[in-house]
């Protein structure tokens, strides 16, 4: 045995025997009995597999640092070190369309099945709603003559007046006209040979990665709504999710009328294996340890807590108009802990660069020394939003309607606005609308400050376009909207 530059070389149990034979032996006389069944037999056979299983640790403790040998827990450590963690087992994962009457509710946990009868579960609780479909059927549920039919499609809206002696077919081909002229969305009338009163008009997003907002006048109603909402495999690992594959409904649910995967979900996979997790270092360290940019960005939006973060890279000879010396970087990173993001920018740091931000964490090294991680928290600029609205004649204002559309208005924020977005006031017209019905004309306005307890003046600080730059972000309240009735 030996522990010397070619590395480890451990003793074995008979080797362990042998040379405790022969060292009695060197030390008292060959007379002694060494043999298996005699009494120093016995006791060099106890203390020779003890001496080997200490062998046997001094091995692990050894091969711990081993890429190539480690196990378990002990391979996962050296792969954190260059940024990977294991796999875990996962469940297939995607997106399913819900189709069902306007305003139906499909709770978390609700279960669909697939052709194979495999099953699958609604990730969280939503509702079936034209303002937030790709696809729905628009009915004319009151016929009146010389009446405005109104339909808002996201910001834009669509108006079709009847005439005096007005019919089904009229009023819908009327809507199809004028919606023609928009390409967000199309748009068809299928008329009901049987019953003239069952024809509707079909309004189809054209892409259908993303929904619209679509809400209308209460002499208009939508049923046959497709709305997108994520899935789940009930079971984990390698779950077929083929596209069209999910076609049945386990959960009943009154409103709800059908379920379909337009495309391939996201096939689930089992916890990784050491020899998948060490093939993965060995191919990708030269990728990690690069620390490009797109890399150190995942890492960090891995953080628990991390809700927005950007990377500003410097890989000039002088010092950048954003403050970020030369040769350099900064992050800058919304919420999250302090000492879990700067363990991650540490790993991800490539050597010899410089990171630069105004928030300093103390990490320990691979070597147990101190090292000081910089990144940035980004300035909060408190975003105040001035409604003015007429009723419209037509349709009652519900009471509650302007709490309603606040609560869309903040929704809609928190799902597209993050560092370096700029505010832009029309954008949350779509969200208004949607919200509630009896709202008219609108005009909306935005604008900021760094203390949330100091509000600008109207109008003087009021803007169509207020400007985050990227290294801010904007925060929303509902108590910072304000709706005026004009």
């Amino acid at each position: 045995m030996s522990f010397d530059n070619t590395g480890l070389t451990p003793k074995r149990y008979q080797e362990i025997v042998e040379e405790l034979n022969t060292q009695l032996k060197a030390l008292a006389g060959s007379e002694i009995d060494t043999t298996e069944n005699s009494l120093i037999g016995h006791m060099h056979s106890n203390l020779s597999l003890a001496f080997a299983q200490l062998w046997e640790l001094a091995q692990d403790v050894y091969e711990a640092r081993d890429l190539y040998n480690a196990e378990g827990a002990s391979l996962e450590n050296l792969a954190r070190i260059v940024g990977i963690t294991r796999e875990p087992t996962t469940q297939t994962r995607g997106i399913a369309f819900f189709t069902g009457l306007d305003g139906t509710t499909i709770n978390e946990g609700s279960r669909i099945t697939s052709v194979r009868g495999d099953e699958f579960e609604v990730e969280d609780t939503f509702t079936i709603r034209a303002a937030s479909c790709v696809e729905t059927r628009v009915y004319v549920a009151i016929l009146q003559n010389s009446t405005e039919y109104r339909i808002t499609v996201d910001d834009a809206t669509y108006i079709y007046t009847s005439d005096a002696d007005a019919t089904y077919t009229e009023v819908l081909n009327g809507l199809d006209t004028v919606m023609a002229v928009d390409g967000s969305v199309t748009t068809s009338v299928v008329i009901d040979a049987q019953n003239e009163a069952d024809s509707y008009l079909l309004v189809v997003r054209d892409d259908n990665t993303s929904t619209s907002s679509i809400n209308a006048t209460s002499y208009l109603t939508f049923d046959y709504v497709v709305t997108p909402a994520n899935i789940n495999s009930i079971n984990y690992g390698a779950v077929p999710g083929d596209a069209l594959a999910i076609n049945s409904i386990s959960s009943g649910v009154t409103g709800w009328y059908a379920v379909s995967n337009p495309s391939d979900l996201t096939l689930g996979g089992n916890e990784e294996t050491d020899t998948e997790l060490r093939t993965r270092v060995i191919t990708d360290y030269s990728t990690v340890g690069s620390s490009t940019v797109d890399s150190i960005g995942s890492a960090v939006k891995a953080v628990t807590g991390v809700v927005a973060l950007t990377v500003r890279e410097n890989t000039g000879v002088t010092t950048d108009g954003d403050g970020v010396p030369p040769k350099s970087y900064e992050v800058i990173v919304h919420e999250g802990q302090d000492q879990d993001i700067a363990e991650v920018l540490w790993q991800t740091k490539p050597a010899g660069i410089y990171l630069h931000g105004d928030t300093q964490v103390t990490v320990q090294d691979f070597n147990g020394y101190d090292q000081v991680v910089r990144f940035t928290r980004p300035e909060e600029r408190y975003i105040f939003i001035d409604v003015r609205y007429t009723p419209y004649t037509e349709e009652d204002l519900p009471s509650g309607a302007e709490d309603n559309a606040k609560l869309a208005m903040l929704q809609y924020a928190d799902d597209n606005l993050s560092i370096d977005d700029d505010i832009i006031a029309k954008r949350f017209l779509g969200s208004i609308y949607s919200a509630s019905t009896g709202f008219g004309d609108i005009t909306i306005q935005v604008a900021s400050s760094n203390n949330p307890l100091v509000v600008p003046n109207y109008p003087a600080d009021y803007v169509d376009v207020e400007a985050i730059s990227n290294s801010q972000i904007s925060s929303f309240a509902t108590d910072r909207m304000t709706f005026t009735q004009v």
